[in-house]
């Protein structure tokens, strides 16, 4: 049983192109793991892509709600930015990793990335330091795609898409 990325279907989005997806504990709990927000994971079959990577609340219930900071479109992040994220769950230590899909290209080496390791639930902030992959201030485009993971471990490297065994 997995939880699935929702976002557009560029790339890594379902089972068949290597989506992202995080196994859901193995007693079939999502609670028993960290995950993003206040609501646990939901259990999908598949990925459920689509342009406003709301398709999974449709039908079932909305685990969207680890950002607790969005992106501010006019906040000149052109010397790096924050987001704030919500983790629970966390039992020992749990790393969280976010990309930023600047060109809606799907998530890839072209990104902002970030990670931040936490060893206890609640609002954690998370950095991007300017780099080549930031835009500048005036090139920002007029929406981009962000993709956070959390999972049990000491930060180590976690690709974008592919499974992972925790988490959400």
């Amino acid at each position: 049983e997995f939880d699935f990325g929702d976002a557009p279907d560029t790339n890594g989005q379902t089972a068949g192109d290597t989506g992202a997806r995080h196994m859901i504990t193995e007693d079939g709990d999502p609670k028993n793991g960290p995950y993003l927000g206040t609501v646990p994971p939901d259990i999908e079959t598949d990925g459920q892509p689509s342009s406003t990577a709301l398709l999974d609340d449709n039908t079932d219930q909305d685990d969207e709600d680890g950002l607790t900071s969005p992106v501010n479109p006019s906040e000149d992040w052109s010397q790096g930015g924050e987001i704030e994220v919500r983790v629970s769950g966390v039992s020992g230590n749990a790393c969280v990793h976010a990309w930023v899909d600047w060109d809606n290209d799907g998530f890839g080496a072209n990104d902002s990335y970030s990670q931040l390791t936490v060893s206890s639930n609640g609002s954690k902030t998370m950095a991007f330091a300017d780099d080549a992959n930031m835009p500048d201030y005036e090139a920002f485009p007029d929406s981009a795609y962000l993709r956070l993971r959390v999972l049990s471990c000491e930060c180590a490297a976690l690709d974008p898409t592919g499974q992972a065994s925790d988490g959400e």
